[in-house]
């Protein structure tokens, strides 16, 4: 039976969790001292605003790259250089250099974020799932897992900082503390992984052009990532517009609205490891379409209910429930793979493909938000930003249906295959 790690497999799932968002600390760090990135590095808000599109920019074109290369080198190798080099770049921002070296050292990190870090990394849990009972176990586990550690490492970074003389030194403190972090990652990872092949990559099979044109043609990789495009572009959104919707269209307190805003932080991990359980025994593409729904249902409510103080607790209770649909969801991104048909081999490739679509939310939402809330008085702005998430949450819906359809063989050969490992 494989359902259990063992002590190296635990190793491999708690680096997992402890690396996977703290390699974009800086992003972490940047939402809770803005002021003193600014006041730090001497830098405008405008400069501010080019060395995250930096970051961003270089992120999103090598998604692709990354994952061609992740299926031809050793992801053991890839994810050790990755949290190292992130690591290193992390450390030296703690010494507030010029701009132009802020530009070069954000893009490195955006290269060392996606190039040599996603595919690989999701393709190592994917790998997990082999000795868990399932890869929406580990998938989900490693979401939670992730968030449970954000949570841990970003509220102590906040509580030893807040000790600090000023907010610029706080930043410093910080910048060390997710610098190391990322560096024992790094060293862990190069003794916990290895360079072992599994069966699938032992066989006579190896990676070619016609491999990647063979994962290229796969019309299930191209559906998972529209997919995953009506997926993120809720769940990339909606946390930077949660304590607007609570002050404005519900009267909520500063207080209130700092709370409603961890609600991210406690329930997505719910939605994360239950969803991993369940889709391994509904189906992967099956549950991330039920994550969608209940996802575009609830966004669609809070757009309609009555914008008033009475009801905020009701906004309260709904956007926790929409949290855990947001967990479902994006414990799940990936683990469709599997039902379309896509072997290990070509994992990184297909990841690289959902990627690049799929995190495309990132380069327009905040464009067409930012337009709703210049244009339109603010709590009707609020309500075509969640008419429109409902939308894609919707349109993720649909396409599920559609990939359930086409992959319906593969996806029960896949469900027998889990029953009887088990």
């Amino acid at each position: 039976m494989k359902g259990k790690l063992n002590r190296r497999g635990m190793v491999q799932f708690l680096i997992c969790c402890l690396g996977g968002n703290i390699g974009y600390g800086v992003y972490m760090l940047r939402n809770s001292f803005y002021d003193a990135f600014i006041e730090g590095y001497g830098i405008t808000n405008t400069q501010f605003g080019t060395l995250v599109s930096v970051y961003a920019s270089v992120a999103m074109f090598t998604y692709f790259l990354g994952g061609i290369v992740c299926d031809k080198v050793s992801a053991r190798k890839m994810v050790t250089v990755s949290w190292i080099v992130n690591g290193v770049c992390t450390m030296f921002l703690s010494t507030f250099p010029s701009y132009s070296i802020l530009l070069v050292t954000y893009g490195l990190m955006g290269l060392c974020a996606t190039f040599t870090f996603w595919s690989p990394y999701n393709k190592v849990i994917r790998q997990m799932g082999k000795n868990v009972g399932g890869e929406g176990k580990a998938f989900g586990g490693v979401e939670g897992g992730r968030a449970f550690a954000e949570m841990i490492i970003g509220t102590f970074v906040v509580i030893v900082t807040s000790h600090m003389v000023t907010a610029v030194a706080g930043l410093r403190l910080g910048l060390v503390i997710c610098g190391a972090v990322l560096l024992i990652c790094g060293i862990a990872a190069w003794f916990a992984f290895s360079d072992e092949k599994n069966e699938e990559t032992e066989s006579e099979e190896k990676y070619s052009v016609g491999s990647l044109v063979a994962c290229l043609k796969n019309p299930s990789v191209w559906i998972l990532s529209l997919m995953v495009l009506g997926c993120y572009s809720v769940s990339g959104t909606l946390g930077g517009y949660t304590s607007t919707i609570a002050t404005k269209g519900f009267g909520a307190g500063v207080t209130i609205a700092a709370f409603i805003g961890m609600c991210n932080s406690y329930f997505k991990p719910i939605g994360s490891i239950g969803g991993g359980f369940i889709s391994d025994k509904l189906g992967y593409a099956k549950t991330l379409g039920i994550g969608a729904l209940g996802m575009g249902i609830s966004a669609l409510v809070v757009a309609l209910m009555p914008k008033n103080s009475s009801m905020l607790i009701v906004f309260v209770v709904i956007y926790a429930i929409m949290i855990i649909f947001v967990g479902i969801v994006r414990g799940n991104f990936y683990t469709p793979l599997s039902e379309a048909g896509v072997p290990m081999l070509y994992t990184g490739t297909a990841i690289g493909i959902v990627a690049t679509i799929g995190y495309l939310p990132d380069v327009f939402m905040s464009v067409i938000c930012g337009h709703f809330l210049d244009t339109y008085e603010e709590v009707a702005a609020l309500r075509y930003i969640l008419l429109m998430l409902a939308g894609f949450a919707f349109l993720a819906f649909v396409v599920a249906q559609i990939f359930i359809r086409i992959n319906r063989k593969t996806i029960e050969e896949n469900k027998n295959n889990l029953i009887a490992e088990k």
